[in-house]
């Protein structure tokens, strides 16, 4: 469960606000370790980014991926730049969609793993989303 052609399915949200504190994420980040990352997989930059070489205090931090999932459950949106909701600090679109089954209730990835291959793409300037699988 949770296998699609052979790859793992889904995706790890974390939400952090003005009362989390260093030690909430770093659980999270010991969590992560533990239960998906495969000591075989563990890079030479990964082990230097923990020893903290080549690292600066003064250096800012960079956001290298950024993804949105327009439809809670299903593939992700890879995006270069994305607008935040003012109002809620979210991101614009993110898990604004679901998709439901006869009774009405959203479907979810762990009952329904292929929901991983649906992929969909919001154009914002058209204010148009495409959906397909």
């Amino acid at each position: 469960r949770g296998i699609v052609n052979g790859k793992p399915t889904g995706a790890i949200r974390a939400s952090f606000g003005k009362d989390s504190i260093w030690e909430d994420m770093d659980a999270l980040a010991s969590f992560i370790e533990k239960v998906f990352v495969s000591r075989r997989h563990v890079s030479l930059q990964t082990q230097q980014l923990n020893s903290g070489a080549n690292q600066s205090d003064n250096e800012p931090l960079v956001i290298a991926s950024l993804f949105v999932f327009p439809i809670k459950s299903c593939a992700a949106m890879r995006v270069r730049r994305w607008p935040i909701n003012r109002c809620t600090g979210k991101l614009a679109f993110d898990r604004e969609f679901a998709l439901v089954d006869s009774s009405g209730a959203a479907m979810r990835l762990h009952s329904y793993p292929k929901m991983s291959q649906i992929e969909s793409k919001i154009d914002l300037e058209h204010s148009i989303m495409i959906v397909s699988a």
